[in-house]
């Protein structure tokens, strides 16, 4: 055996030492070159971002734009185009810049959302500027300073149409990303030299052993991998290519390791799946749940499928597990790869989502999500939903080493106000003076509590989504008209006494409002929020005589809270009665201002004449385009509802509702009834959900 180690040292010691000596004189020659070729790459990656970006932008528009341009549509255009790539490419800045002549250059169109810079702002003259002035793109061979900071900046030319120059567009990258880009590419390469090194130094080791030890060291191997198979270490194989008895043992051994491998991979799976869903079960979620919690800040949601119960009740438990079969491919889809999904009940479910700190994005993401498993469950049930089903979630912002009980409690409470507030939607938990977290013991009475209260009504007024509302609505007045009952409407507009209040204080107030109301209410009375500024309510078998008292009792249980006067309110009511012919009994404490549209102008007039003789303050208006640069336009009063026909031949009342809910002096705050002269209730269903207060018959 000494003699076998001997010759075994005399000959891989010399192998290895020329190898080393070798690889490291190849090794260095072969780094230096690729350093410069990466560099190039990075300077030619630079420039192909430069060239998409010019290539988006029209030179004639980017050579007529002047300082006076900005709000143009031809500016907005340019910087459109700039902005993809200013969010969407890793990049600093992307911006236009116009040659002055005499290699002085300045700014013209600049999308950085910070410190943009102005309009005719000198830029920092460099070779690769002048360069792309002549009509080649160009990019810096060395960084320079500006005002922003040191960049390497690449430049391409933007032409017209008789080939010139119009202007171009410059785009800086930091000199750290640069750098960063360098380093990293240059250590990948020094890594892939380093394993082909390794490689090649064991290879020959292995083959110099080979002559001396060909029978002893695979034993050897395979005795060592046995004993990490025996700790369920799999992460070496056995690899021994003979074909006498060494090498079939070796192949009998490795099979079984696969098998057991995979026994006990599918084995791990099993334990921390949902074996309905695919998604984490209920322990691993909790530990998951709770070290992420600890860990980072974010954001953990405690979600419930709302009136999933009757899924079960009316189509069976199979498509109650289609049902979650599905959404769970819709959580899987509408959350980030690094967030934690996990099911903790039957239709309960646990998110956390990892530095996420936007309250507004969270609310759209729960809108998003609603929308989504609605038709889901449709497409699932094969059928228009006779039920509300939804999705419900509570809400609770985390910070590093947070109690995740607490946290998940305080979720919960979240959960059980939606669920008693209207469902289909989400509550962010809020820190409340002497607000206690419930125990264990109680919390679950409570969950019970929801459960059961998914096929009950409180004795407090029912809160409702608009297209359940709609459906109430149009049931309610059928049910008038045939049993000779009255009603009222009521509705309630709502507006900050200080024109700086933030949104979501406003958001807030409304909020409180809206459980001041609601607790007032008999529960026989149905409200929604039609709008961010308004409740609309169903008062039935209420009286001429009875709905100030009604409108008295919520003032004046609103009035008892400290914030009331943070808010003015105007309310208006309108009787709904069974006598033909009767006439709506309408009640307002201020001069409404209504406006008209309608592209038939004998429809305008009539409509102004009758609004006209009531008092009304009426502005009539030709189309969907006149009502946007209306309400567009500061100078002109804001109105209190607009009367919009449906059928426009140019832009249609659906899709001018769509881009007022978008205009930037509160669109979206503006009650819109839409004016039909047919009866598809499909198309008040789409108003409806698209947020019209009410429909009105021609």
């Amino acid at each position: 055996m000494r003699i076998t180690k001997s010759i075994s040292t005399k000959i891989i010691v010399p192998v290895v030492a020329l190898l080393l000596l070798s690889n490291s004189i190849i090794c260095t020659v072969s780094i230096s070159i690729s350093r410069s070729a990466i560099r190039r790459s990075i300077q030619q990656r630079m420039l192909d971002i430069a060239n998409c970006a010019s290539g988006s932008v029209d030179g004639e528009t980017l050579s007529k734009l002047t300082a006076e341009d900005q709000n143009t549509p031809e500016y907005k255009e340019v910087l459109d185009a700039l902005d993809v790539f200013q969010d969407n490419v890793e990049l600093e800045y992307v911006y236009g810049i116009k040659d002055e002549g005499n290699d002085i250059f300045t700014f013209t169109v600049d999308p950085a959302p910070e410190d943009p810079a102005e309009f005719g702002e000198k830029v920092k003259y460099t070779e690769a500027l002048h360069n792309a002035s002549l009509g080649q793109a160009s990019v810096d061979e060395t960084a320079y300073e500006d005002a922003w900071g040191w960049f390497y900046s690449a430049y391409s030319p933007v032409f017209d149409k008789t080939g010139n120059v119009a202007g171009i567009i410059g785009v800086d990258f930091s000199v750290e990303w640069f750098e960063s880009q360098l380093l990293t590419q240059t250590r990948s390469m020094v890594l892939s030299y380093l394993v082909v090194f390794v490689f090649t130094l064991i290879f020959t080791i292995i083959m110099a052993f080979v002559f001396v030890k060909s029978i002893i060291d695979p034993l050897k191997r395979m005795t060592v991998i046995a004993k990490q198979y025996e700790e369920e270490d799999f992460s070496q194989k056995i690899a021994v290519n003979s074909d006498d008895e060494v090498g079939e043992l070796s192949n009998t051994l490795q099979s079984m390791a696969t098998s057991l491998q995979e026994q006990l991979a599918l084995m791990s799976k099993e334990a921390r799946e949902d074996r309905l869903t695919g998604l984490l079960n209920k322990a691993v979620s909790e530990e998951e749940l709770e070290k992420a919690c600890g860990e980072s800040e974010g954001v953990l949601l405690v979600i419930d499928l709302d009136s999933f119960k009757l899924v079960n009740d009316l189509y069976g438990h199979d498509a109650g597990d289609r049902i979650l079969v599905f959404f769970a491919e819709i959580l899987k889809h509408h959350f980030r790869v690094q967030d934690i999904v996990g099911r903790i009940g039957g239709d309960e479910f646990a998110v956390f989502m990892r530095h996420m700190s936007d309250k507004d994005a969270i609310l759209r993401s729960m809108e998003r999500l609603n929308e989504q498993f609605s038709a889901a469950a449709e497409e699932v049930l094969n059928e228009k939903l006779s039920i509300p089903l939804g999705v419900s979630a509570g809400v609770v912002f985390t910070h590093p080493e947070d109690d995740y009980p607490i946290l998940f409690d305080k979720a919960d409470q979240a959960l059980r106000y939606i669920k008693q507030n209207g469902k289909h939607g989400c509550h962010i938990w809020q820190e409340k003076e002497g607000e206690a977290v419930p125990s264990s013991q109680n919390r679950n009475i409570m969950k019970l509590n929801m459960i059961l209260n998914e096929r009950n009504v409180g004795s407090h007024a029912l809160w409702m989504s608009r297209e359940a509302f709609g459906r109430v609505y149009r049931y309610m007045l059928r049910y008038i008209k045939r049993y000779h009952e009255r009603a009222y409407k009521l509705l309630v507009t709502v507006e900050p006494a200080n024109s700086e209040m933030q949104l979501s204080e406003f958001s807030e107030l409304m909020r409180r409002m809206g459980e001041s109301f609601q607790g007032t209410l008999r529960n026989s009375d149905i409200m929604m929020q039609c709008s961010p500024n308004q409740f609309f309510l169903l008062l039935p078998m209420v009286s001429a005589a009875d709905i100030q008292k009604v409108i008295d009792r919520m003032m004046s249980e609103w009035e008892k809270a400290e914030e009331h006067k943070l808010l003015k309110i105007t309310w208006e009511t309108e009787a709904l009665s069974a006598e033909p012919g009767g006439k709506a009994e309408i009640r307002r404490n201020e001069k409404p201002c209504i406006i008209i549209v309608d592209d038939d102008e004998e429809e305008l007039s009539s409509a102004e004449n009758i609004l006209g003789e009531v008092g009304m303050q009426v502005e009539t208006l030709a189309g969907g385009e006149e009502l946007l640069e209306y309400i567009d336009d500061p100078a002109n009063p804001r109105p209190d509802m607009i009367l919009m026909n449906i059928l426009m031949e140019e832009m249609d009342g659906f899709e001018t509702m769509k881009k007022l809910r978008y205009s930037e002096r509160t669109g979206e705050m503006i009650p819109v009834i839409f004016i039909t002269s047919s009866e598809n209730e499909e198309l008040e269903g789409r108003g409806l959900s698209m947020g019209a207060m009410d429909f009105i018959r021609k």
